[in-house]
């Protein structure tokens, strides 16, 4: 596999290509920041290009597969390099945008209860807090960065906040959404125009990528040992932070705090020592629908895990980034098990000899034991 990276100025303009590459690590996560690790010998770049949030962009057989910011730096020697010290760059991946602004519930009251779509009220959110009406100072659009339109393709929802993150509000409106029936996807993502980076936040829902599923996928995809495109694969059954019954507490105090408890009797009455309760602080909620998303979003974060890991192996005919992709829908199969999921998580590991080990994860749903 070949791999290009070039270094970008902040505005995104293409500034050089980075060679020698000595190694490299991208790792591509969904619903999370991602990261990447760059070795170089230390003067492949003069110190003075290396600033912070200096834009990479990561180039896999003419693909741009991710771009991230520098946020670490750091040297030490090594015979056998051009000048003996070798250099390693590394930061999080362009989602990083997102985890930038605090929601500040005192100079947007107006926002601070919904009633919409998941995936729009996503959008209006990060609109608001570094899109085109964030207001000055916190607007990055000229910075590159667009928001799509909004698809209305999540189920509706009553949320609201108070002084949160922008990022947990993002992960927290993922969560209530898979809980309605839909997973839902957000995410940042880099492309170009002309030759310069830009970024756009984008929404999805049940997959990122295409479905490839078999038998009715397009160009179906069958990841398994026994077909040798997965090596070090791993099922597993995780019930060991299993939690099955939320206490959801809102806004208030002593007795006049509102709660609800929402239970799983399914798998509290799989045993006798089943019932495994977990409290839910939404201090910011007042309504019970809102309690009642929120305990049901801590019970599916808690759900026993199980899960098909594995190491993708390159054939002739199952190649990534090529016959499928991270966010594609595919089916894995460990021996009589099967199960069709997302590869959620992608991470490429590159070396000098030209080597690759692609690493991933793919979540999903399988029978319990």
């Amino acid at each position: 596999m070949n791999w290009t990276v070039w270094m970008d100025a902040w505005d995104g303009t293409r500034v050089a290509p980075v060679t020698p590459i000595v190694k490299l690590s991208v790792a591509k996560v969904a619903n999370t920041i991602g990261a990447f690790s760059l070795t170089v010998p230390a003067t492949a770049i003069p110190e003075g290009y290396l600033t912070r949030d200096r834009l990479f962009e990561f180039w896999r057989d003419g693909k741009l597969v991710n771009a991230g910011f520098l946020r670490r730096m750091s040297w030490r020697h090594s015979a056998g390099v051009p000048g003996g010290i070798l250099m390693t760059l590394s930061g999080p991946d362009c989602q990083y945008i997102l985890d930038s602004r605090i929601i500040n519930s005192a100079a947007w009251q107006s926002a601070t209860q919904n009633y919409d779509r998941l995936d729009d009220m996503m959008k209006n959110y990060v609109k608001a807090q570094i899109g085109s009406t964030a207001g000055a100072g916190r607007d990055w659009s000229g910075n590159g960065l667009a928001i799509e339109p909004n698809l209305g393709e999540a189920p509706f929802a009553n949320a609201s906040f108070e002084w949160e993150r922008l990022w947990d509000l993002l992960v927290r409106l993922a969560g209530m959404s898979a809980n309605l029936g839909n997973d839902l996807y957000f995410f940042i993502e880099p492309y170009l125009v002309g030759e310069f980076l830009n970024f756009k936040f984008r929404t999805t829902i049940d997959k990122i990528g295409l479905d490839r599923t078999s038998p009715n996928g397009y160009n179906p995809v069958i990841l398994s040992y026994n077909l040798g495109n997965l090596t070090d694969d791993e099922l597993v059954y995780d019930y060991f932070d299993e939690k099955n019954a939320a206490f959801a507490a809102g806004r208030g105090e002593g007795s006049t705090r509102p709660y609800q408890i929402i239970t799983d009797d399914y798998s509290i009455n799989l045993s006798p020592w089943g019932r495994r309760e977990i409290f839910v602080n939404v201090s910011n909620e007042t309504v019970t629908a809102g309690l009642v998303a929120a305990g049901q979003a801590a019970l599916k974060k808690t759900k026993p895990k199980f899960i098909l890991n594995g190491t993708i192996t390159n054939t002739q005919n199952y190649r990534i980034g090529k016959d499928f992709d991270y966010g594609d829908l595919v089916t894995v199969e460990f021996e009589s098990k099967s199960m069709n999921g997302m590869i959620s998580n992608v991470k490429y590991d590159w070396d000098t000899d030209g080597s690759e080990v692609s690493t991933c994860k793919i979540t999903g749903d399988i029978s319990a034991p």
